[in-house]
């Protein structure tokens, strides 16, 4: 049991208790304290290092570990970024996502535009893009009266 007021290992009391009288084979309960347990821990930065090791890392502060795969430059297998934070604190077997580098998409030109030339109207390719929260990933846009469009949402980006 949890018990601060007395070191731990140390037996806080006995059912039944101390100087009672029992039958040879009965079973006594003894209550043993021990410091009480914190639940929660301090994220550990893993930003920057591979995969396996980050995931390592956290999982022996008893955290849980979801992988969000994100094309990158950097190398395959990359913690580019990590949510929570490092530093923040959680409780044990809370879930940390890491963002990780897979290779960059291939850059294909769709088979309607293949006559087009590499810039102007119908050209497309995939670009990276970044949102207020600083997240990146990879859309395919196309290049449309002098602006470039998201294919998926036909939002303007530019």
């Amino acid at each position: 049991m949890e018990d601060e007021s007395v070191a731990a290992g140390t037996v806080v009391y006995t059912e039944p208790a101390g100087g009672e009288t029992v039958e040879g084979g009965s079973t006594v309960n003894m209550y043993i304290a021990r410091s009480k347990r914190d639940n929660m821990v301090s994220v550990t930065s893993v930003t920057g290092l591979q995969v396996s090791e980050g995931t390592a890392d956290l999982q022996r502060q008893n955290l849980v570990v979801s992988v969000v795969e994100q094309p990158s430059s950097e190398a395959e297998g990359t913690i580019l970024n990590q949510e929570p934070a490092a530093g923040t604190q959680v409780r044990i077997r809370s879930t940390v996502r890491l963002y990780v580098a897979t290779a960059m998409p291939e850059v294909v030109q769709d088979p309607s535009t293949s006559d087009s030339p590499s810039s102007g109207d119908g050209a497309r390719w995939s670009q990276e893009i970044t949102d207020d929260n600083g997240n990146t990933w990879w859309v395919d846009v196309e290049q449309r009266d002098g602006h470039v469009y998201r294919v998926d949402t036909g939002e303007m980006l530019w």
